[in-house]
């Protein structure tokens, strides 16, 4: 069986890897007693095609470099989409017990920190390349950079793929890996949208995820730039809490990150145009610690104990003063004048609750990734293969599936191509 895997991404590597080396793909199975022998059975000849000029480019840059590749929360909570759901099956057989084991085998011992977020141990994005490469190239998979795949057609059950150059190849299968069409300064239009599309498939709403947010209220954000605190953040019936840092146009960090993929749908599909009161709010906690009661009573307390301090003296220990005079600004109340407990309740409840309306995305080229893909109705998510096109394949950010900010994207990339290997395998 030849097998053609176009994109070089972490999805399409690790397809590539576990097509070539069976044992490893055997290895992560939970119930060993239920696979059938497939590591006796003949390896294919796998050709891996990537338009850049090389392979793992958006893994160098996961992460600040540092690569946060699984998450120990990972679950399909973590994924949204239009069908984000429907990851559970993928997830289910690729835990974060298996993410650590593959790259345990590859000999790269891994870091799991508080929030989850698990790095190499070295925290370095090029020892989870070095190690994939390295996998790449003990399984013997043809490896072409530099190759971009124009079109795709079918005669009779084998696939002929158009480079262009203007050559041709035919193959048994082929799995689609060529990732979304965003990422930090990436400009190019990802092309398995339009191979898929010539297959037969269909596309949802595409757009930048993971992506800071400009908001109605730059004047406020922008008197606090620069300002980062770790806050309590809620929209669309989602809560985070983590950094929070206020710029010239709007609300960035990892929290807004990490919250961003939950309500940019509403805003890209429609409603920019409509009145304030229709577009999505996020609404900030900055003293997620306590209630706003126990605030507003140690602060009263504070102020008995310093009854000369203003203001700003009594809440800048609590809170950045750039932060507390706008708050004060906002609430009509001179930060330098005596306080009483009115004036210091007003400022509190307000740091607790205060509210944003989000415009859009900032520079939507900088989306870390894309937001919907080809739509999941049209492939079979326990092997991957579609269902409009038999012997395709499609896996990792192509589909419509997203993960929130913190390892989950770069899980499901692993995730879903050892489900598509191993039903590959199977066949």
């Amino acid at each position: 069986m030849r097998i053609a895997i176009i994109g070089g991404g972490a999805a399409g590597v690790t397809c590539a890897g576990f097509l070539r080396r069976p044992d490893l793909w055997q290895a992560l199975q939970s119930d060993k007693a239920q696979v059938s022998d497939i590591v006796e059975s003949s390896v294919p000849e796998v050709f891996l095609f990537e338009k850049g000029e090389s392979l793992l480019r958006k893994v160098r840059a996961t992460g600040n470099g540092r690569c946060n590749f699984t998450n120990s929360h990972v679950s399909p909570a973590h994924y949204t989409g239009q069908s984000g759901r429907q990851s559970a099956h993928v997830l289910e057989i690729f835990p974060f017990a298996a993410a650590l084991r593959l790259f345990g085998l590859l000999g790269m011992p891994a870091v799991t920190f508080e929030s989850g977020m698990t790095y190499p141990a070295t925290l370095r994005a090029e020892t989870v390349v070095n190690r994939l490469s390295a996998w790449l190239t003990d399984a013997g998979v043809h490896t072409v950079c530099s190759c971009g795949v124009q079109a795709i057609h079918k005669e009779g059950d084998r696939f002929v793929l158009r480079f262009e150059n203007g050559k041709e190849q035919s193959f048994d299968r082929v799995v689609i890996a060529t990732g979304g069409s965003y990422g930090i300064g990436k400009k190019e239009w990802s092309n398995g949208y339009s191979l898929a599309k010539a297959l037969g498939h269909h596309l949802t709403s595409l757009h930048a995820g993971m992506v800071p947010l400009e908001v109605e209220e730059k004047a406020r954000t922008s008197a606090l730039a620069g300002i980062k605190m770790t806050a309590a953040l809620s929209a669309q019936g989602q809560q985070v809490t983590d950094d929070l840092l206020f710029t010239e146009y709007g609300l960035s960090g990892i929290g807004i990150l990490r919250l961003s993929n939950r309500i940019l749908d509403a805003v890209v599909t429609g409603v920019l145009n409509t009145s304030s009161e229709q577009l999505p709010t996020v609404c900030v906690n900055l003293l997620p610690q306590h209630s706003v009661k126990e605030w507003i009573s140690n602060a009263w307390q504070l102020h008995a104990r310093f009854p000369s301090w203003r203001v700003a003296d009594v809440l800048s220990g609590m809170l950045p003063e750039a932060v507390v005079r706008q708050l004060a600004k906002e609430c009509e109340v001179d930060a330098d004048e005596a306080p009483d407990k009115e004036n210091l309740e007003r400022i509190l409840t307000r740091a607790c609750a205060w509210h944003f309306i989000v415009r859009g995305v900032h520079k939507k080229d900088h989306g870390h990734v894309t937001c919907g893909g080809v739509s999941t109705d049209e492939i079979d998510m326990r092997s991957l293969q579609s269902l409009t096109c038999p012997g395709l394949y499609l896996i990792g950010e192509v589909i419509d599936i997203v993960g929130e900010c913190g390892g989950y994207n770069l899980h499901w990339a692993w995730a879903s191509a050892y489900a598509a290997a191993g039903a590959l395998l199977a066949e």
